[in-house]
């Protein structure tokens, strides 16, 4: 099945993206993340410019993504 992406969440640093991960994935969300061959370049961090790393979910669950990662410290990241 094709899935309908839609970028929910900006991830700054690979520790924010391993929670993010957890969270998703105890929740039965699929999910993709664009961009994160940037952090082995950055060391781990490298969200910034124009080098930027988000979670991406199916239209159908952005709004429950978006709730379960807005929980978290760095919730200003959520898309709009």
């Amino acid at each position: 099945m094709l899935m309908a992406l839609v970028r929910v969440f900006e991830i700054a640093n690979a520790v924010e993206l391993a929670k993010a991960r957890l969270l998703l994935e105890a929740s039965g969300i699929d999910y993709f993340v664009e961009g994160e061959h940037y952090f082995a370049a950055g060391g781990g961090f490298i969200s910034h410019g124009d080098t930027r790393v988000w979670i991406q979910v199916d239209k159908s669950d952005v709004h429950t993504a978006r709730a379960l990662l807005s929980e978290e410290p760095g919730s200003e990241n959520v898309a709009p």
